[in-house]
């Protein structure tokens, strides 16, 4: 074979890879860009979760602060001791909630715990999309590292229930 068939040969091998890869890069290109949209979608989620479960709280200490003072709600609801605030157990708080809340007291009580519990199974579900999504980015842009570890040192996972 002289140079020019190898060359002509070449061009007619190569030439329907070329038309194909052109082809077929809309397809390729598709599952980035979905991805790429869907990376935004989650972040606006959690964004909103995390404006949802702020709302939350800020009612459940309105409705504390009618009984204690504005510190002490605030400390039950966000400080270290949490759920074992020794004010949690005081029998004179329940006795003023019932007193404020009446007729409506297992409703809202009810309503609370639901809330909560809802709350809680999200944010473990997003959490899971998250730390998938970020082992993802990791994988493709390592600037991200020092992003995902601050992440995964989030408070709350203890938390999490699995179903």
């Amino acid at each position: 074979m002289s140079g020019v068939e190898t060359v002509v040969g070449l061009t007619l091998g190569v030439l329907p890879l070329l038309i194909s890869a052109a082809e077929h890069y809309d397809d390729c290109l598709r599952p980035f860009i979905r991805y790429r949209n869907f990376a935004k979608e989650a972040d606006r989620f959690r964004h909103s979760l995390g404006i949802q479960k702020t709302i939350f709280r800020n009612q459940c200490r309105i409705l504390l602060e009618e009984i204690l003072e504005h510190d002490v709600a605030a400390t039950m609801l966000n400080g270290p001791s949490g759920v074992n605030h020794p004010s949690w157990s005081d029998i004179e708080l329940e006795k003023e909630l019932c007193r404020l809340l009446g007729d409506s007291k297992g409703a809202c009580i009810t309503t609370i715990e639901l809330i909560e519990e809802r709350l809680r199974d999200i944010e473990c579900e997003s959490r899971d999309l998250e730390t998938s999504i970020d082992q993802d980015q990791v994988s493709i842009m390592p600037q991200n590292f020092l992003r995902v570890a601050d992440n995964k040192n989030t408070t709350g996972q203890q938390r999490c229930r699995r179903k």
